[in-house]
């Protein structure tokens, strides 16, 4: 039986479908977890496209025309309704990340919500195994229209999360779904179209009536607590946004002033999907606390009037402090779109409109992406407090990449200071302050500069402290004046050149490079210098020191910590999976009678699972600073690896299988290719970040192009040589595949934490080559050549 075209349009639709859920559920886990959840996503959907595999793989289906119809529209038009119910219910579960060891409730709640949210890719998975299963002699357009409509709709995605948000996306996947139904459905019955396009009707219906407040923030978010007080929320491509009511309380935050200044402040807050707090500082009061939040140092000793540059401008108060010392221009950079018509349009009569000063710049960019393309020098360069998610409980942002905290980050950084300038880096006391002094000092070391001692100034107000570095070294009269201003803040000072104050800080800022290393290998915390290859500034405890300072499990709940999440995620990821994706087909597949001849099939298409999701996870990090920020680098490598590799899917189909060498060279392929691009991501990507925006997006597409080509060959060969013999198989071959996809979603952020994104490309490259081995027996048992 040959694939109608209308099957290829609907795995199209329900691929982009898939794509769309996926992504829209990335924007809602950030909300209702942390940031760094978002990755289990990934995870959940393929452990419901496994599963699926399993499923298949131990059923009995009829193959006629019209009973394959009804089971691809039927199962498509599940998804829909799985999408909005268990949507539904995982939002409600009300699941608290910090608390999944000490309470067994949270345990069954987190995983309640892994299987829920795999319930929708459970029936988009059966469909599309269906048709691989049924049609594999034909898995080459099969493979390239699924891989074409996910590609599809990952480009559309940040247009639908900016302009629709990711509730309304949801329901725009179910409606994909639906129409992927009526696709399949062909001439089963006007029914089963009408029953699709009214099923659809309802769900929306359903949704659209729902409390708009419905995803919700857990317990160890400050939002949840004052969630009465909102007074505006939106959805965006980067975060939901919240602004609450006014309140009238003392500054005494991150970046506010001491806490025994007790006078209060009117202002409205902005809170990042629950977390990650800025201010929005109502106008006409009384401007003292310009004078004296901790941010204020280096405006002590920069030349008058100073052109200052913010990464991370918020709701505008480093703006306000800049331009209350007499800045003559400032250029400030905030991340989201939506944040920045927060402060220019709808509350910007409350703030006192300050953007929209001549001397007052506002870009709406990511602060590496901003730095790489601006070739500006400032009196005073600020970063307060830059990051996706608010530190905190349960490794509140552990699991976060922070290019912008990396020693080549710093040396970006430094080139922007002009002479005499000054570079203020605001971050939590104790030891992330102290990884910002090693980073500090590693990124100026490859400058020239051995030595922070003699330009470096510490001050705290308690919580946060701010590290100033000086372009050249602070003089006795430099010194006096922060101090002096420090004393009137009633803000501690930390760490100064003339006077040594003992601890480790102060050891750490006045070492050698011989002597840091020492000092960083005996810490407890974790105060490496973060790098590009491994940007997990937030991961306060590393590997070595685990093994070093074990004292039972106890300590993998050291505040800040993310393997304690890893480590979870990947036995619950791997005790599931083997649940539903290995154990039905062990115990009711008869293992060794449906695999005997095909020894091959386990390792061959294991190995691709893991190699792919091990290369996409990789770019899709590495992309952060090649097209600017998360969201974007997520939509540009997806569809670039989906749609080339769809092309490479439907070039397979010329790979003649009684030619072991093509088809072995064809797995090898992307083994060359893997390393080549790990060769462009280690030493060809600073050439690229030097280019225009448009210019690196295309360099990022053509590098990254080819390698999703060879990505794209290995399944559908594998699926034909199945199909000669043992065509039964092949949705085993797709629960193969998706059982080690499931754990190297998990454990590509293990190994990029631990030994960098260059470790997780060559282990990729290792499984190709395993895969290449694996196949090259299965040609030569079928006699090939």
């Amino acid at each position: 039986m040959r694939a109608e075209a209308s099957h290829h349009v609907g795995i199209f639709l329900i691929a982009a479908a898939v794509l769309m859920l996926e992504v829209a559920l990335t924007r809602i886990f950030s909300v209702m977890l942390w940031n760094h959840y978002t990755f289990l996503v990934i995870s959940t959907a393929l452990l419901g496209f496994g599963t699926a595999g399993s499923i298949a793989a131990i059923s009995k289906f009829d193959d006629s025309a019209e009973a394959t119809r009804r089971f691809l529209a039927l199962h498509c038009t599940l998804f829909g309704v799985a999408t909005i119910v268990c949507v539904m219910l995982v939002t409600r579960l009300d699941v608290e990340p910090a608390k999944i060891l000490a309470d067994r409730s949270n345990a069954l709640k987190m995983v309640a919500m892994y299987l829920l949210s795999a319930t929708p890719f459970f029936f988009a998975g059966l469909a599309i195994c269906r048709l691989f299963t049924l049609h594999a002699a034909q898995i080459n357009t099969l493979y390239f229209a699924d891989l074409v409509g996910a590609g599809i709709g990952a480009m559309a995605m940040p247009f639908l999360l900016e302009n629709i948000g990711a509730p309304t996306t949801v329901v725009l996947a179910c409606a994909t779904g639906a129409a992927a139904a009526v696709a399949f459905a062909g001439g089963a019955g006007r029914w089963l179209h009408g029953g699709a396009a009214a099923g659809f009707l309802a769900l929306s219906a359903f949704v659209l009536s729902a409390d708009p407040w419905v995803v919700h923030p857990p317990m160890s978010k400050p939002l949840r607590l004052l969630e009465d007080k909102i007074l505006h929320s939106q959805w965006s491509l980067h975060a939901r946004i919240d602004v609450l009511e006014t309140r009238k309380i003392p500054l005494n935050f991150g970046g506010g002033v001491s806490p025994d200044l007790y006078r209060p402040v009117a202002y409205r807050t902005i809170y990042m999907d629950g977390s990650n707090p800025s201010r929005l500082i109502e106008a006409g009061q009384d401007p003292w606390f310009l004078e004296r939040v901790v941010t204020a140092g280096p405006y002590q000793v920069a030349k008058p009037e100073p052109k200052v540059l913010i990464i991370g401008s918020g709701g505008g108060i480093d703006t306000l402090v800049a331009r209350h010392h007499g800045a003559s221009h400032v250029t400030a950079v905030e991340i989201n779109p939506k944040t920045v018509e927060l402060v220019t349009e709808r509350f910007a009569d409350y703030i006192g409109d300050p953007f929209s000063e001549p001397e007052v710049e506002l870009i709406a960019a990511e602060g590496r992406h901003f730095l790489t393309l601006d070739d500006g020098r400032y009196d005073v360069v600020r970063l307060t407090g830059v990051d996706t998610a608010a530190a905190g409980a349960s490794a509140g942002n552990a699991l976060d990449t922070a290019y912008i905290y990396t020693v080549e980050a710093i040396r970006e950084l430094w080139e922007h200071v002009a002479p005499g300038g000054v570079l203020g880096i605001h971050r939590a006391s104790h030891w992330q302050t102290r990884r910002v002094v090693s980073i500090l000092a590693a990124g100026l070391e490859t400058e020239g500069i051995e030595s922070l001692a003699d330009r470096t100034f510490i001050v705290s107000n308690k919580r946060w402290s701010d590290v100033i570095v000086g372009k050249e070294p602070f003089s006795r009269a430099q010194i006096a004046a922060l101090t002096a201003w420090a004393k009137e803040s009633r803000l501690p000072v930390y760490y100064d050149p003339f006077e040594n104050r003992g601890g480790e800080l102060e050891r750490l800022v006045r070492s050698t490079p011989e002597e840091r290393d020492l000092l960083i290998r005996v810490s407890r915390a974790n105060i490496e210098p973060t790098t590009d290859d491994s940007p997990y500034f937030f991961e306060a405890i590393s590997l070595g020191a685990l093994w070093r300072y074990w004292e039972g499990p106890a300590v993998l709940r050291t505040p800040n910590s993310g393997y304690l999440i890893l480590f979870l995620t990947l036995i619950q990821a791997g005790i599931l999976a083997a649940i539903f994706i290995v154990l039905p087909l062990v115990r009711l597949g008869g293992l060794r009678g449906r695999i005997a001849g095909n020894g091959w099939l386990i390792p061959y298409f294991s190995m691709l699972g893991l190699g792919f999701i091990l290369v996409e996870l990789v770019f899709i990090q590495k992309y952060m600073i090649v097209v600017g920020g998360p969201a974007r680098a997520m939509s540009v490598t997806l569809f670039t690896v989906l749609v080339f590799g769809g092309l490479g899917a439907y070039f397979s189909q010329r790979i003649a299988l009684d030619s072991r060498a093509a088809v072995v060279g064809s797995v090898g392929a992307v083994v060359g290719m893997v390393l080549l691009s790990l060769v462009f991501l280690r030493f060809g990507l600073p050439t690229v970040l030097g280019l225009g925006a448009t210019a690196r997006m295309a360099v990022g597409i053509l590098v990254l192009a080819p390698v999703s080509f060879t990505l794209g060959l290995p399944f559908p060969l594998g699926v034909r040589l199945l199909e000669r013999g043992s065509p039964d198989l092949v949705p085993w071959a797709w629960a193969c595949n998706g059982f080690l996809t499931v754990i190297g979603s998990v454990l590509c952020l293990i190994l990029s934490m631990a030994a960098g994104y260059t470790a997780a490309l060559v282990l990729a490259a290792v499984c190709y080559g395993v895969a290449a081995w694996s196949v090259s027996s299965a040609c030569r048992a079928q006699g090939a050549a």
